[in-house]
This record gives structure tokens, C-alpha cells and sequence, in this order.
């Protein structure tokens, strides 16, 4: 029961990608005009042995702690501590220590920060600080109960070892990814067509109309293969003479989706500017086009889709590196996840997932 705590913690971190560390001391969303004004951590005007956190009352020798072993007594400490105390309140495993001191410095913290916040803002500096000052005294704190001697202690150590080490590879394989910006600048030019996009209004006319079913039975399922319907059909042909006259796509859209009897599942008649793989099939044919051109009638798998194109953008080389770099590094942890095999008892964890199914996130004409 002890560490069911810490063990939450971690899943909790693992689902949102973040070290504990970084999932307590991330900056706030708005930061307070006096948060703006913070000087840098990095300031010039303190020397790098100079000290940067002082805390009063704690050791500072732990093989945890970032501080330099030693102590450093404080004479008035004793009677802050005494005066501090709430009469009848029951003293803690240490409390506060008159005789320690813990000091960190500026390059101390400065080499925490780089690895545990890099390129953070300045506000995050102090938030980290104040953070990493609490846990110093839980830590202590937790080894003056003996809580680091629980037999539980060494597995969750283990399984917090294991997820930095594997954190570590990650970056590793990030780092491997990345491609020299000379080296990617070539493959820019000879690899243009990867990074067309286009801009694009569309209208989707579906092929059948929705009916409502019986709220005590199941919907059933319509065939791709089933035959249009014709009243929808003629629909899809009138809409398209209307699109070539100048009609308005929203409008049309909307239009489509209300003879159907499904007016709130009508899509967007903008969809911005998309990517060739975005578009499936159509891509070809799409890409083709000049901006202000009007596709055909395109038949999909449940609608009858109409595109124009309004412009043809390329997408910016940082943005082109950026899917580049995903990609390999994506190919290579596939690699590597493929590499083995694990087997799972059906008899112990239940019928084991099957492996996951590619998810399309694309546009694709349906």
C-alpha cells in the first residue's frame, strides 16, 4: 500500500510523455508580468560557485542530492526552529537541523536544469529550484523512516531505472534521426513533389440517405458495394452544375447533407491546406489541377466528392525536415520494436491484443 503513491506517479508520467520533474515545474500557460521580468538563471552577475539555494536545516550529503557534502551551522536556527514549532504539534523524523546547511550553486543547478529542463523560460528556473529543494526533504525525510528499506522499494527502483534508460534511448534515436540542414536542403530540391500541398474547398454528397432506426435495435450496417441512391445521385449532379455556375461550397454542403437527413454530419467545405497522402486516392488527379480549377464528379467509396483548388502552397523546409525526421525516427523504432517478439499466456492475461491496425489519418475520399 505504501508505494502504491509512486508507482501511480509513474504511470501518470509515462502517459503524458513528461519526467516527474517535468510534469510538476512546467511554466504556467500564462505567466505574471513579474514572472516575464525574471532575470535568467544564466546571469552573468553570479559566479558559478556562488550559491543559488540555501537550505537552512538540511544536510546536504545525501549521494541524491546535487550539493556538495558538508554543513554549514547557523546560530540563530535553533531558535527560529523552536519558535516556528505550533505548540502540541508531534516533530517529524528530522525536522529542521540547526546545525546543516544545504547550498547549491549556480553551476550545480545549472547542470540540473540543462539536463532535467533545457531551453526552458526563466520562470521555469526558480520553479525547478523550489521542486527540487522540496524533494531533497522528502528524500531525507524518507530515509530517516526507513522507507528506502520497504521491500517494495527495490522493484519500483528498478521500474523508474528502466524508464529513464529506455527515456535515454528515445533521445539517442531522435538525435540519430536528425538530418544536417545542408544535407536536407538537397534532398528538398530533388524530392519537391513530396512536399506540394494544396489548398482545397470540397462538397461530399453522400450516396445514401440516412434513415433512423428503432432506438431497441441495432443499426445496420450499409454494404460499401450497395447501390446509389438515385435521388442522391441526381442530387450530386445538380450540385455539380451549381459548383461550376460559382455556387457557394458551404452553402452546397450543407445543402447535400440535409436531403441526405444527416445535416449535423455535414464536413468542412474548407479543408485547408492538405498533403498528397492526406488526399488518398484523389491525390493524383488533384495535384494536377491549377489553382481555380473544379475536379470532376469524383466517385468514393459512400460519397461523391467535388474539389477546387484555391492555391498550391509548398510547405516550408523546417516544416518538410520536421515530417522527414518523424518518419525516420518512426521507422526506426518499428525496427526496433520488431526486432523481438514477446509472447504473452493467453491462460494468465486473457486473448492478447492482436498487433495494432495502421489508424489513417488522412483525408482520404470515401
Amino acid at each position: 500500500m505504501r508505494y502504491r503513491w509512486l508507482i501511480f506517479t509513474l504511470f501518470l508520467c509515462l502517459a503524458l510523455g513528461r519526467s516527474p520533474a517535468k510534469a510538476q515545474i512546467a511554466p504556467a500557460a500564462n505567466p505574471t508580468p513579474r514572472d516575464k521580468a525574471a532575470p535568467a538563471a544564466s546571469s552573468s552577475n553570479v559566479a558559478p560557485e556562488a550559491a543559488v539555494v540555501t537550505i537552512d536545516g538540511l544536510c546536504g550529503s545525501d549521494s541524491y542530492s546535487i550539493a556538495e557534502p558538508g554543513a554549514t551551522p547557523k546560530a540563530s536556527d535553533s531558535a527560529d526552529s523552536n519558535a516556528a514549532s505550533p505548540q502540541g504539534a508531534t516533530s517529524s523524523a528530522i525536522a529542521r537541523n540547526p546545525g546543516c546547511r544545504t547550498i547549491i550553486t549556480r553551476s550545480q543547478f545549472e547542470k540540473l536544469a540543462s539536463v532535467i529542463t533545457p531551453g526552458q523560460p526563466p520562470q521555469a528556473a526558480v520553479q525547478l529550484a523550489r521542486f527540487y529543494s522540496e524533494q531533497l526533504l522528502f528524500a531525507r525525510e524518507a530515509r530517516e523512516l526507513g522507507l528506502d528499506k520497504d521491500p517494495h522499494f527495490d522493484d519500483v527502483l528498478k521500474f523508474t531505472y528502466l524508464q529513464v534508460l529506455a527515456r535515454a534511448m528515445n533521445t539517442y534515436l531522435q538525435q540519430q534521426a536528425d538530418i544536417p540542414d545542408t544535407e536536407f536542403e538537397k534532398y528538398y530540391k530533388e524530392h519537391a513533389e513530396e512536399f506540394e500541398q494544396v489548398q482545397l474547398l470540397q462538397v461530399s454528397i453522400p450516396k445514401h440517405k440516412h434513415h433512423a432506426t428503432d432506438s431497441r435495435s441495432a443499426p445496420v450496417a450499409k454494404a460499401k458495394t450497395a447501390p446509389a441512391d438515385p435521388a442522391m445521385k441526381a442530387e450530386a449532379e445538380k450540385i455539380y452544375r451549381q459548383v461550376l455556375a460559382g455556387g457557394d461550397f458551404e452553402k452546397l454542403q450543407t445543402e447535400a447533407y440535409t436531403l441526405a437527413g444527416d445535416p449535423d454530419d455535414a464536413p468542412d467545405a474548407d479543408m485547408g491546406i492538405v498533403s498528397r497522402p492526406e488526399l488518398g486516392e484523389s491525390q493524383k488527379e488533384i495535384f494536377a489541377m491549377r489553382p481555380g480549377q473544379i475536379s470532376r464528379l469524383i466517385s468514393g467509396d459512400e460519397a461523391w466528392h467535388i474539389f477546387k483548388v484555391v492555391s498550391k502552397p509548398m510547405m516550408s523546409q523546417s516544416d518538410a525536415k520536421k515530417i522527414v525526421t518523424g518518419q525516420r525516427l518512426k521507422a526506426t523504432m518499428e525496427s526496433l520494436k520488431n526486432s523481438v517478439k514477446p509472447q504473452f499466456n493467453d491462460a494468465y492475461f486473457g486473448t492478447s491484443a492482436g498487433p495494432e491496425q495502421a489508424k489513417s489519418t488522412g483525408n482520404e475520399s470515401k
